[in-house]
């Protein structure tokens, strides 16, 4: 019953969801942009704006694990880890936003897999629950992009005005802040 917050000053906080009492911190340095925690409650991911790393913390003793470094890029937007427990997704950018990479990882061996590039400027990504589609926030073009993971093949961009970020019910709904 354990939430995990990233904060601005290096740390990713632990938060009792039953007490709502803050645990310790877990200095993982940087400024961590997003977390997300693998299926089975074993890995927690950090993602960092500006590094091409996403820091690992074993759970639940909230050590440091091996990092996965990412190829050279400049700016970290979206990371989500597909339900199905078997992988994970980044989304990154380059300064100024000229190219616009997904990129998978594997969850328990932490290898980089498939990279897809220049479809989407994409920032935060949501996974359905039968883990074969991402659907990528792209803000600079008012839409959102559905993504065949298989394939890494783009489909069709919905519109939608001033997409922030986005997040899928277990029921398959999209709900998208804008």
């Amino acid at each position: 019953n354990t939430a995990y917050v990233t904060a601005n000053n290096g740390n990713v906080y632990q938060i009792n969801t039953n007490t709502y009492a803050i645990g310790s911190a877990i200095n993982v340095g940087g400024f961590p942009s997003d977390i997300v925690i693998d299926s089975n409650n074993t890995k927690a991911f950090v993602l960092y704006t500006s590094s091409d790393t996403i820091q690992v913390i074993n759970l639940p003793g909230n050590t440091l694990g091996t990092p996965i470094i990412m190829p050279v890029i400049s700016t970290n937007n979206g990371i989500a880890l597909a339900p199905n427990g078997i992988t994970g997704y980044v989304t990154r950018s380059t300064s100024p936003a000229v190219t616009h990479v997904m990129t998978s990882f594997d969850i328990a061996s932490q290898a980089l897999g498939a990279s897809t590039t220049s479809f989407f400027r994409g920032s935060r990504i949501a996974i359905n629950s039968n883990s074969t589609t991402a659907y990528v926030v792209n803000p600079i073009d008012n839409a959102v992009t559905p993504v065949t993971l298989g394939s890494m093949t783009p489909g069709s961009t919905i519109g939608i005005s001033n997409p922030i970020d986005i997040a899928i019910s277990p029921n398959g709904t999209i709900y998208v802040l804008t």
